[in-house]
């Protein structure tokens, strides 16, 4: 195996070992050398193995605590966005709320994010903006959806909520206006 921007040696030893997690391969543990140096032996792939263990449930944990942290911060969201729902009756201003509350847990501190609501309108066709927070606020609050149509419209129309991770490749994408 030869690294990009490293000599390369012809006489090389490797020991590998995966990083598993349950039934499942999260990585791999690579240690290599030249052979100038001592073989290694069954004992070196021993420790390996070990460490290899080691490592897999270090970074599984890792990853359960990351889980357990934004589980907690979606909680305390939802429980700051239940405070604010019981301490005005206003619509406009619930919504206003709730939105803010989204993009700020959902979008983060990513640049392009934007969360809107969209209110079918007395017509049963009709999606309006009721609110908009974000960087495209502006744009979005200005635009209507009809029941059905782009990917607003079918999400509304069949009750299901998606994610699409790429927008601009669903047939269903509509442009907005900048």
């Amino acid at each position: 195996v030869h690294i990009a921007g490293t000599e390369s040696a012809d006489d090389e030893q490797m020991m590998l070992a995966p990083l598993t997690a349950g039934e499942r391969v999260i990585g791999t543990m690579v240690i290599w050398r030249e052979t100038q140096k001592a073989r290694f032996g069954q004992p070196d792939l021993d420790f390996l193995v070990g460490l290899s263990r080691q490592a897999a449930i270090a970074i599984q944990n890792a990853r359960l605590f990351e889980a357990a942290q934004r589980r907690a911060s979606e909680t305390a969201a939802l429980n700051a966005i239940g405070h604010e729902i019981s301490a005005t009756l206003d619509q406009n201003t619930v919504l206003a709320r709730i939105t803010q509350n989204a993009l700020e847990l959902l979008a983060g501190d990513q640049s392009g994010g934007t969360s809107a609501v969209f209110l079918l309108q007395p017509d049963g066709l009709t999606l309006k903006v009721i609110t908009a927070q974000g960087d495209m606020a502006e744009q979005i609050s200005v635009s209507e959806s009809t029941l059905g149509e782009g990917m607003i419209g079918h999400i509304a129309r069949n009750r299901q909520a998606e994610m699409i991770n790429n927008t601009a490749a669903d047939p269903r994408s509509i442009h907005i206006a900048a």
